[in-house]
């Protein structure tokens, strides 16, 4: 399998609800998914560095600014640095969001500094996927998310052949035969997810990202599931009761660590607490473990 790591201000946000005629208001409202792919790293980059100072928000390549982007509304806006973005991104929602950078635009690789121009969707699709900071579709089938997947499910390869799931076990044997070299760089919609006890319908990208990214709207949903993962900090080691409590505090797969690695000598005796974060509510399998992550019990919330 490929395993890829690949403001708005008021007055702003303002400008871009607003309905115009001018040059600035296009009529094509396409969605690009290459561009979404890409903000959609970056929006997870700016979310596990809250919690994990040693995160980066680096990628294989950077646009080079300025860069004009086109909104949902149909909206022209020119992007002049990455902190502009991501400011962007901080006010999106499901109404007003970003649907695609305007091609051509230019990317410079943040390994020697060459400068690419980018002139289509195929181009920048593959040279996302070319890169270790990026995520593919089938990443979220092995990393457990704020919710599940419900089937029958049909997702597209990155050769062009289309996968129909009946069942998570179908799924399950197809995910064990990638190789290196297949990934998954799409769904076919509609398709439905579960999220606690609620369905939802997922039409496009953008829908699917949005619940990924497990954005306080939604929170962090999570069964009670004991399968402890652990993930080594500055601070220490992080105990979770299962992987789907890591995701919600920024954490992947690829952060896990061995739990008997662990110096905190915690039982495994489940009485869960929990710690208010930026990012939204921790569970940690007991208060022993908590303490072993440099919290105390004046910082335990209710976990309801």
């Amino acid at each position: 399998m490929k395993t890829i790591k690949f403001l708005c201000i008021s007055f702003f946000f303002v400008l871009l609800s607003c309905n115009s005629n001018d040059e600035n208001v296009l009529q094509d409202v396409t969605k690009s998914r290459a561009t979404r792919i890409y903000l959609n790293a970056l929006k997870e980059s700016m979310h596990s560095s809250n919690l994990n100072s040693n995160s980066s928000s680096s990628f294989c390549y950077t646009p080079v600014f300025p860069i004009e982007v086109v909104y949902s509304n149909g909206r022209k806006v020119s992007m002049n640095s990455i902190e502009g973005l991501k400011d962007a991104l901080r006010s999106e929602s499901k109404a007003l969001h970003i649907n695609r950078i305007i091609y051509p635009f230019q990317v410079q690789s943040d390994l020697n500094l060459e400068v690419f121009e980018i002139n289509n969707e195929l181009q920048f699709e593959a040279l996302l996927f070319s890169c270790e900071s990026i995520n593919s579709i089938d990443h979220y089938f092995s990393s457990l998310t704020c919710f599940e997947f419900i089937f029958p499910l049909t997702v597209k390869k990155n050769n062009g052949d289309v996968l129909f799931f009946p069942n998570y076990e179908s799924m399950q044997a197809e995910l064990n035969s990638l190789t290196q070299n297949d990934y998954w760089v799409d769904f076919i919609y509609p398709f439905k997810i579960k999220y606690g006890e609620s369905e939802a319908l997922i039409q496009d990208i953008w829908d699917f990202y949005d619940y990924v990214d497990c954005t306080p709207e939604f929170g962090c949903i999570c069964t009670l599931e004991y399968n402890p993962v652990c993930v080594q900090t500055s601070n220490g080691i992080l105990h979770f009761d299962n992987s789907c409590w890591a995701a919600c505090a920024g954490y992947s797969s690829d952060d896990f660590i061995d739990c008997n690695e662990s110096d905190c000598e915690c039982t495994e005796e489940f009485m869960p607490v929990c710690v208010q974060t930026p990012n939204g509510i921790l569970q940690f399998t007991n208060s022993c473990w908590a303490a072993c992550a440099g919290y105390t019990s004046e910082d335990f919330v209710s976990c309801d």
